[in-house]
């Protein structure tokens, strides 16, 4: 149960890290504390920046103060209590400020829990509601979503129903939560997500904490997440199945139940969602499986063949993209246009591996296939800023309406992010391609 425990919530920061930047901009982790400095604790003031990368441990050797004990009140007098908990829970805001890193730092949210494990539900509560919520920096953030799994692990529904402050974060802090109490104690947690009485505020979150819950439970119990299904509305169990079938790699029985579950509400001639995330997660490892797999399938008709091949290809090219669109060349010949169902593959390719396809672009023969992946590509590079790797691609499109629409994303994403330079760029290009350009 540890194990699982430190892997769930080594699991959440790393999301959470990626989650919150998206939502709230920052490039780094602004300061912790709003609350005074305890020099006894960090010699710390609030202006004084994080500290140094030191050559020893980040985590600090414990003392008795901070040392982990029972949550019971009974160990030590009120007085002494109060006074240990409020020192505990400034060493845990010192430890967030001084971290030269939050994300992936296993010893920090070790070492956070450790501290945080001597509190009591109430505690952990209070000491939420202290940490500043959404629009303090990510460093805040992150600390209040490791108190609330703490907090959640000793009373599931308070820490859910507590956890709240009105914006866009709830979602992902009952989230936190709900799979926090499920590790404890997932029997309760999926009985609390079954009740019909929830507050509404709570019950606008079902569905992302069950994904959450059902998420995590496939990990380790996969028959208790099955037996969860039913419970479920047909849109979110068909979104749930695909998730689950992907983790019964060595359940066969499993597996082939979900899958059955899942074609009991897909058209016929069609594979359902959960078949073709299964499809894309055996292409990613075996592509070859995947296509006789597709090929083995009784109950689908030719248009589902051709578009379940789009998912062979972009489960394997994930990791290996150029080999991934030459198999998929090649058993697709005489091919003169890109199908609308590789555009996708294309652009993660390009955004995951484009040094790698601009090399094979540039090793393609001539002519009308070659000209439109690159001018896909060169639109992929143009959106992700790498404008000069997008004036390369577009310089060897020889087809007159593709270059015109690559010259023509080029000029656009680069005016959005840097007009001067857009408009250097242009003064500088040949007539021919300005006269494409309208200028």
């Amino acid at each position: 149960m540890e194990n699982s425990r430190v892997m769930l919530l080594r699991g959440g920061i790393a999301i959470a890290v990626f989650v919150l930047a998206g939502w709230i901009g920052y490039g780094t982790a602004p300061r912790v504390a709003d609350s005074p400095r305890s020099t006894t604790a960090s010699g710390i003031s609030p202006g004084d920046p994080p500290l140094a990368r030191s050559s020893e441990s980040k985590t600090p050797r414990p003392d008795s103060t901070f040392s982990a004990r029972s949550s019971k009140r009974s160990d030590e007098s009120p007085e002494a209590r109060a006074r240990r908990i409020t020192a505990v829970k400034q060493r845990i805001k010192d430890l967030w400020t001084q971290a030269p890193e939050l994300s992936l730092n296993w010893e920090l949210q070790a070492e956070t829990h450790r501290l945080l494990a001597g509190l009591e539900a109430e505690e952990l509560g209070t000491f939420f509601t202290e940490l500043p919520p959404m629009g303090n920096g990510t460093a805040h953030l992150l600390l209040r979503l490791e108190v609330v799994k703490e907090w959640a692990a000793k009373d599931g529904p308070a820490a859910i129903a507590g956890c709240a402050v009105g914006n866009r974060i709830d979602s992902l802090c009952r989230a936190n939560a709900i799979g926090a109490w499920g590790e404890v104690d997932p029997a309760g947690a999926l009985a609390f997500l079954r009740r019909e009485d929830l507050p509404p505020a709570i019950a606008e979150h079902r569905r992302v904490m069950r994904w959450r819950l059902l998420d995590d439970i496939g990990k380790s119990d996969l028959a208790l997440a099955e037996r969860e299904l039913p419970y479920l509305k047909e849109d979110e169990r068909k979104s749930m199945l695909a998730t689950l079938v992907t983790k019964a790699a060595g359940q066969d029985e499993i597996r082939e139940r979900l899958l059955a579950m899942a074609r009991e509400s897909t058209p016929e001639g069609k594979a359902s969602q959960a078949e073709e995330f299964l499809l894309r997660d055996i292409a990613e490892k075996d592509p070859q499986a995947a296509l006789d797999r597709i090929g083995t399938a009784e109950n689908l008709d030719p248009e589902e063949r051709k578009r379940l091949d789009f998912t062979v290809l972009s489960g394997q090219a994930n990791h290996a993209p150029v080999a991934a669109f030459e198999d998929w060349l090649a058993r697709n010949p005489g091919q003169d246009s890109l199908p609308e169902g590789a555009w996708n593959t294309l652009a993660s390719a390009m955004n995951d591996h484009g040094p790698e396809m601009i090399a094979w672009f540039e090793r393609m023969p001539a002519g009308g296939l070659r000209d439109q992946f690159q001018e896909r590509g060169a639109r992929s590079l143009a959106k992700n800023q790498l404008f000069d790797d997008a004036i390369r691609l577009t310089g060897s499109i020889a087809d007159p309406a593709l270059r015109t629409s690559s010259l023509r994303s080029l000029r656009d994403f680069w005016n959005n992010a840097d007009p001067a330079a857009a408009a250097k760029w242009v003064e500088s290009l040949p007539g021919t391609d300005r006269s494409l350009l309208g200028e």
